[in-house]
């Protein structure tokens, strides 16, 4: 059984969406017809102070799918906190292939998940680091709701595969950026959340994914910072297989 580990990163809801299932056994990425043309605006100051960046990815509860009106009714105080923006806190994200996206860093607030108007783990990551970091920190955050491990992210025989290689393409802009304006980074770690869609069929090569993914970063972000951490999240009770996953 795969060993897991998790991280609290928000006691906000997230709502997962439905997830279709592919084979693990065929590169399905080409259908996704994704972007690679990533650009970084210049949004920052120029300094020689230390960063922490955090990378965040995976699939629909990575992107967010929370609503921005809920957290208004339910949670008054944080809505209005995040509403003004975290300025210590900022964040690059690119959601759905270019579906909501920012392409430069920017204060992280509410309406950075899916369709414009629902939020993700960033509200939850932003809240704890502003209470107990010091240094300015930095998410950049790629993700694709109701995509495969397998066969998206990788490549259906445990290789890179297309959302894997957009995914390293925009962290690379990002890191690149944030060195070009004089910072020192410290990448903390990758926040994974996926799963749901490799729970069906091949769920038994989803460990062995998981640690080529966590192998692959680690080894082509390694100019960047030679220790980074991977923290998985677990998925849903209601999924099959979700304690192998």
């Amino acid at each position: 059984m795969k060993a897991k580990k998790i991280l609290i990163i928000s006691a906000l809801p997230i709502l997962a969406l439905t997830a279709c299932q592919k084979s693990e056994y065929e590169d399905d990425s080409g259908r996704l017809n994704l972007r690679t043309d990533f650009e970084v605006a210049d949004t920052l100051e120029s300094t020689n102070e230390s960063a922490k960046v955090i990378l965040l990815y995976g699939q629909s509860n990575a992107t967010g799918c929370s609503s921005v009106d809920y957290l208004k009714k339910t949670d008054a105080v944080n809505y209005e906190f995040f509403k003004k923006g975290v300025d210590k806190v900022k964040i690059n994200f690119n959601c759905e292939n270019f579906s909501n996206y920012s392409s430069s860093f920017m204060n992280v607030s509410l309406s950075q998940g899916a369709f414009g108007g629902n939020f993700g783990p960033e509200l939850g990551i932003a809240l704890q680091m502003n209470r107990n970091v010091e240094q300015d920190i930095f998410i950049i955050k790629y993700t694709y709701g109701g995509t495969s491990l397998a066969n998206q992210w990788l490549n259906g025989k445990g290789d890179r595969g297309g959302l894997y290689n957009a995914s390293l393409g925009m962290t690379k802009a990002s890191l690149d950026y944030l060195l070009s304006k004089g910072y020192k980074l410290d990448i903390m770690g990758i926040c994974w959340m996926q799963g749901e869609n490799d729970a069906g069929l091949g769920y038994k090569g989803y460990y062995d994914n998981t640690k080529n993914l966590a192998n692959y970063y680690r080894n082509d972000l390694k100019n960047y910072d030679s220790s980074i951490k991977f923290v998985d999240a677990y998925i849903s009770t209601v999924w099959d297989n979700y304690e192998y996953i």
